[in-house]
């Protein structure tokens, strides 16, 4: 029983990243790197695990337009807003 309940609590959505999201998180990982490569390795740790969490809980971030949510991710004294949909699978 107890491993049905933690399948179901596994991901029910799959995280596909564009290539400019990508393009975006590399160029922030760098320019902060260059600061403190530290601190970016925990920022980019945030990072991942608040867009893993969308795979659990994808309805978690508000509706900015259409079918386009975000989601705030904070991080020390500043935070970050990824931007995402949630599209239900066909079929």
């Amino acid at each position: 029983m107890r491993s049905l309940i933690k399948e179901a609590l596994e991901a029910v959505a799959t995280i596909v990243c564009s290539a400019r999201s990508l393009i975006h998180l590399e160029r922030g990982f760098e320019s902060l790197r260059q600061e403190n490569r530290d601190t970016a390795v925990v920022a980019a740790q945030a990072i991942r695990s608040a867009i893993d969490n969308l795979g659990t809980h994808p309805l978690q971030g508000r509706r900015i337009h259409g079918d386009i949510r975000e989601v705030v991710i904070s991080y020390g004294a500043t935070s970050y807003i990824a931007l995402y949909r949630f599209l239900v699978p066909q079929g």
